[in-house]
């Protein structure tokens, strides 16, 4: 019996990993007060990203706009194709990195102001952890437009597809997701468990959050 719990506290502890925030998203954010990796994650998370643009890309750019071009340069379609699709899953870290980047100064500035304590690594990697939800969410989108592609990228797993012809509820309604929502619910676990916010502090988080979101979508459907 004294040796196991030798054992036990020797024994290196465990890091969280992305599959673990789908399936135990608190014992995995505790995880996050001792081991807050960022590289690893961030590999995959990148990984899974550029492979998700490259296809959806390869999808979605019309064959007519590239005859022209792969005229130009004397290359087969298929292959322009492939080569474009590929340097948008790599041009796709870029938004990724920043995103990930300023959601984080954001949240640190927001603990300062309330006077918690947090290290901004471990705020990063709470942001790359969550990730795992919103590349479920892109991976479920796109195998349901593969299967029903109709030759533009659409998205399955919000309602604003009910409400196509009012920019206003369409915009409200895809942020109603349901990824969304499981994001936002890993992040007042995670302030809860990591800075010992308040309930009050991580409703204005999480209400300045959806805020942006919607702000986010009408951003797209204006450039659309």
């Amino acid at each position: 019996m004294q040796t196991e719990l030798v054992n036990q506290e020797t024994s290196p502890l465990q890091s969280p990993n992305l599959i673990g925030f789908l399936h135990s998203p608190v014992e995995h954010i505790k995880r996050l007060k001792h081991k807050a990796p960022i590289f690893k994650p961030f590999i995959i998370v990148c990984i899974v990203s550029m492979v998700y643009t490259g296809v959806i890309s390869y999808l979605s750019v019309p064959d007519q706009s590239l005859i022209e071009a792969s005229n130009a340069i004397h290359s087969s379609l298929p292959r322009l194709k492939l080569t474009t699709s590929i340097i948008a899953g790599l041009f796709s870290i870029i938004p990724l990195f920043f995103s990930l980047l300023i959601m984080a100064i954001l949240l640190k500035l927001f603990l300062v102001f309330t006077h918690k304590e947090l290290s901004f690594k471990t705020i990063f990697s709470l942001n790359i952890h969550m990730s795992a939800v919103t590349l479920l969410a892109s991976t479920i989108n796109l195998l349901i437009n593969g299967i029903t592609w109709s030759g533009q990228y659409l998205s399955y797993t919000n309602l604003g597809r009910l409400f196509i012809n009012n920019s206003i509820w369409h915009v409200l309604f895809m942020a109603l997701d349901p990824f969304v929502i499981w994001v936002n619910v890993l992040l007042a676990i995670g302030l809860h468990y990591l800075a010992g916010s308040t309930k009050v502090q991580i409703v204005i988080v999480i209400s300045i959050v959806f805020l942006f979101s919607i702000a986010a979508n009408t951003i797209s459907l204006i450039k659309l």
